[in-house]
């Protein structure tokens, strides 16, 4: 490790940021495995490649001390954007499914259901109005 100079091991991390090659998570594991790359790995001009990789849309500033600190807090808010959406997702799912289940109960309990509602239950499985009959 100590043959090559410090410079040509930071242009190697920077070209494996800018190539994309690298990850956040291979910067961290590249971090753990010396002195020297751990220092190397938490230059801030590594952490802001990534941050305008993986988070185009955001903005530059912060509150947070380093790039690496403000990767960390977007990727945080990130996860917990999509934690969000998966549990609205699966609730309206949930709801959705519900319904249909309780209006083909009834459907096939031979229960009073409207036209509206059967079409409802064959549009939600894709069927067809014409195949529409009730007893």
């Amino acid at each position: 490790m100590s043959s090559l100079p410090e410079e040509l091991w930071s242009r190697i991390l920077e070209i494996g940021i800018e190539k994309s090659s690298l990850s956040y998570k291979d910067l961290c594991c590249i971090s753990i495995s010396c002195h020297l790359l751990h220092r190397l790995s938490s230059d801030d001009s590594l952490w802001n490649g990534l941050i305008s990789s993986d988070f185009p849309s955001s903005s530059a500033s912060s509150l947070a001390s380093s790039s690496k600190s403000l990767y960390k807090l977007r990727l945080e808010r990130e996860k917990e954007r999509l934690s969000h959406m998966a549990r609205i997702t699966y609730h309206y799912i949930s709801c959705h499914n519900q319904s249909f289940n309780d209006r083909l109960c009834r459907w096939s309990r031979r229960e009073s259901i409207t036209v509206h509602e059967t079409e409802e239950v064959l549009s939600s499985v894709g069927g067809k109005r014409e195949t529409t009959k009730i007893a």
